[in-house]
């Protein structure tokens, strides 16, 4: 077993009590054989916002006809995420863009083996 550690963006935000028992784990990890290293995601950090723009605009495509015909039959997430589905193109063609390089970033970090 290998585990990867993603410090930069992770671990910068965590509150100190989390951070040590982390660290606790990976070292007790450590302890038992387990291969540690740290992986990066460089483009981890655009992640939330891409997740918007395809989110967002998938609701949108396949809520329509329910927005135009049964609004108050979708729960308000649903409703929300279609209302504002109507995105420019572009926006969820970069969306798809960035999600593609991090996607390779995690098999970067966790190549198959074979």
């Amino acid at each position: 077993m290998k585990l990867g550690v993603p410090r930069e963006y992770f671990f910068e935000h965590m509150e100190p009590a989390v951070k040590r028992l982390v660290e606790d784990g990976i070292g007790q990890l450590e302890k038992l054989g387990r291969e540690v290293r740290e992986v990066r995601f460089p483009h981890v950090k655009y992640t939330a916002g891409t997740f918007i723009g395809i989110v967002v605009a998938e609701s949108a495509a396949n809520h329509d006809e329910w927005l135009n015909e049964r609004a108050a039959e979708l729960g308000i997430d649903v409703r929300n995420f279609t209302e504002m589905g109507n995105l420019l193109a572009k926006d969820y063609i970069r969306s798809n863009q960035i999600r593609t390089l991090i996607r390779q970033d995690f098999l970067d970090a966790f190549p198959m083996s074979t």
